[in-house]
């Protein structure tokens, strides 16, 4: 189940496989072929990247870790993450709620919105990435949703605005 200590947890015990820290692990293999740089990371103070929370990116960077997942771990012609891996994150691990066809997979939830198949990371304060394999799409929100306006809800954005657009004739 989702938990922000399981992901300070793995920070740990990749930082202490590796032998290095959470974040050089993250630039050699994953931010700088996507070209992504964090501005900041939110560390414990043993210096151990919190994992779950704290990492300050940009929406176009969102938007390429998103991208990047739409592809199945591919980035401009070179396998970034293993396309296994993605299937497998992705996958549902845990049922959320059964009639609302809601799942979780590692660090991913899957819904099925507006009749799609919808795969997102959502994060704190309306900070959000969607990804609609169905449609080739990815959604990046930045809102603070904490006043619950339906008007910023990722999932009433995409039904409300983008599936009818992209399914409408020109």
């Amino acid at each position: 189940q989702y938990s922000s200590v399981s992901s300070y947890l793995v920070s740990v015990v990749l930082t202490r496989a590796t032998g290095m820290s959470t974040c050089e692990f993250a630039y050699r293999y994953l931010l700088d072929p996507l070209g992504i740089t964090v501005e900041n990371w939110y560390l414990d103070p043993q210096g151990y990247a919190l994992g779950g929370t704290g990492m300050f990116i940009t929406p176009r960077e969102m938007a390429r870790f998103g991208l990047l997942f739409l592809h199945r771990g591919e980035w401009a012609g070179e396998q970034i993450v293993p396309a296994e891996w993605v299937s497998e994150s992705q996958g549902p691990r845990v049922v959320v709620s059964a009639a609302a066809k809601v799942h979780y997979g590692y660090h991913w939830w899957q819904h099925i919105v507006g009749g799609y198949r919808v795969v997102s990371a959502l994060g704190y304060g309306g900070q959000n990435i969607c990804i609609v394999p169905g449609l080739n799409l990815v959604l990046v929100t930045t809102a603070d949703s904490s006043s619950s306006v339906e008007e910023i809800d990722p999932f009433y954005f995409l039904t409300t605005y983008v599936f009818p657009a992209v399914n409408s004739d020109p």
